[in-house]
């Protein structure tokens, strides 16, 4: 089922020109979601262990980094930036910096602080928490 919607303004207008950057989700080792993802802006990839907020193997990561500057370059984009996302639950101070250096390192711009999935709300004080401890920095 598809819906289309007409005379639409949103508003405020975004300050990103020409567009705003796009996004675009999917599971990985699922490869069509990040074939389209290779022809935006960049990817949110939901990987083994979202469902816990544990992050990715590293090597998983690569993988999927390889993967994606493959196609961007079949696609005539190797030259463009790209944005990744990756997430989980990380750990404050040095152990966030074990964790995020070797993502940056493969090319990961953005990290997305998660929470097991479920409906038990109880348990995002502490991801409240620690995203109020700011990123894991490198």
């Amino acid at each position: 089922m598809s819906a289309a919607i007409d005379d639409v303004l949103f508003l405020p207008t975004p300050v990103q020109r020409p567009r705003v950057p796009v996004w675009v989700g999917g599971f990985w080792p699922n490869k069509a979601p990040m074939r389209r993802a290779a022809r935006w802006d960049g990817a949110i990839p939901v990987m083994a262990g979202f469902d816990t907020g544990r992050p990715p193997d590293v090597s998983v990561v690569r993988e999927l980094v390889m993967f994606l500057r493959g196609c961007r370059a079949e696609n005539g984009l190797a030259d463009r930036p790209f944005d990744m996302v990756i997430g989980g639950r990380s750990p404050s101070g040095p152990a966030g910096r074990d964790l995020a250096g070797p993502l940056a390192d493969l090319g990961v711009t953005w990290w997305d602080e998660r929470m097991p999935w479920g409906d038990d709300l109880q348990r995002a004080e502490p991801v409240l928490r620690r995203i109020e401890q700011g990123p894991p920095r490198i």
